[in-house]
C-alpha cells in the first residue's frame, strides 16, 4: 500500500486507485473494537464503519482518532520503521515533492474535495510491504 499522508500522529495509506478501486472495501460495525483506544504508536486503524481501504499505523497516541476510527491492530516488529517514517519530511507547500510539477494535486488545499490532495504527502513515494494478518 501507498503511504499518501504523514501528519504529526499518523501515517495514512492504503487508498485504492486503478483496478482495485472498484473492489467492495469491508465493513466493520460502528461498535466494533470500541473498547480499544488509540493510546500507543503502532495502532492499525480503520474509519468506523468501513467502506474504505484506507488505514492508519499511529506514530504516537492520539485520542482524537477514537471518535472516527477503530483500532483493529498493531505493529508486531518494525516499530523502529515506523517511527521513521514518520519523521519523514512531507509536503508543505504547493510544487513540492516528487511529480508535482504536473500535478494537478500541487493545488488542492488541506480539507478540500480531492482526497488525494497532497498536503503532508511524503516528499518520495513510500510503499508499505511485507504485511500480513497474524
Amino acid at each position: 500500500s501507498q503511504v499518501w499522508r504523514i501528519t504529526p500522529r499518523r501515517i495514512d495509506a492504503g487508498q485504492v486507485r486503478g483496478k482495485w478501486a472498484g473492489r467492495v472495501a469491508p465493513a466493520h460495525p460502528s461498535t466494533e473494537a470500541a473498547t480499544l483506544r488509540h493510546d500507543a504508536a503502532g495502532l492499525l486503524s480503520v474509519k468506523r464503519g468501513g467502506g474504505s481501504f484506507d488505514f492508519g499505523i499511529t506514530t504516537a497516541a492520539d485520542p482524537s482518532a477514537d471518535n472516527d476510527d477503530i483500532v483493529i491492530g498493531r505493529v508486531i516488529e518494525g516499530g523502529e520503521v515506523v517511527a521513521a517514517m514518520g519523521a519523514l519530511p512531507v509536503v508543505s507547500v504547493p510544487g513540492q515533492g516528487e511529480g508535482m510539477a504536473s500535478s494537478r494535486e500541487k493545488a488542492c488545499t488541506y480539507g478540500g474535495t480531492n482526497s488525494f490532495c497532497a498536503q503532508a504527502k511524503p516528499l518520495k513515494k513510500l510503499q508499505l510491504a511485507r504485511a500480513r494478518m497474524l
